[in-house]
């Protein structure tokens, strides 16, 4: 493999292949209105797409359009997201548990009580802990320095 390096910028020279490509691609996304639905679980909910986005340097010109999620449906997508993290939880307790450590033990060399720390419970945990959280967001605020005030509003 080779070693990871920066992405290089591309000119965008006038003439181009890269600009040619971009001013194509450009004038396809402004031609179009692309509908994004709203997506909970496998769900895709494609009506009351009444949001717009717009292009800034022009208005009138609607590039896309969106449903905004209702108070319910992101408690929803919350729930549901939940649900399948703690399914998942469930399976890696139980019924996957001794592949993972397994799968652990071979792969990273661990001990059986580096692997039960290092995959089973903290994957488990993870996944529990995370759910635990997420049904919980809306009580908390994020941490805010001194001249600065970070809020988080559900809607």
């Amino acid at each position: 493999m080779k070693n990871s390096q920066n992405e290089p910028v591309l000119t965008y020279q006038k003439g181009s292949t890269e600009r040619m490509a971009l001013e194509k691609a450009m004038s396809e996304i402004a031609g179009t209105t692309t509908n994004v639905p709203l997506v909970i679980g496998t769900e895709k909910i494609t009506k009351n797409l009444d949001r717009k986005q717009v292009m800034p340097s022009d208005h009138q010109k609607v590039i896309a359009r969106f449903a905004h999620a209702t108070t319910e449906q992101i408690k929803e997508a919350i729930e549901r997201t939940s649900r399948c993290f703690l399914h998942a939880a469930d399976l890696c307790a139980g019924k996957y548990r001794m592949k993972l450590n397994a799968a652990t033990m071979l792969g990273q060399g661990k001990n059986i009580v580096q692997a039960e720390i290092d995959s089973a419970c903290e994957l488990v945990d993870f996944f529990r802990f995370n759910a635990k959280f997420a049904l919980e967001l809306e009580k908390y605020q994020p941490i805010s320095l001194k001249n600065v005030t970070n809020t988080m509003t559900f809607r």
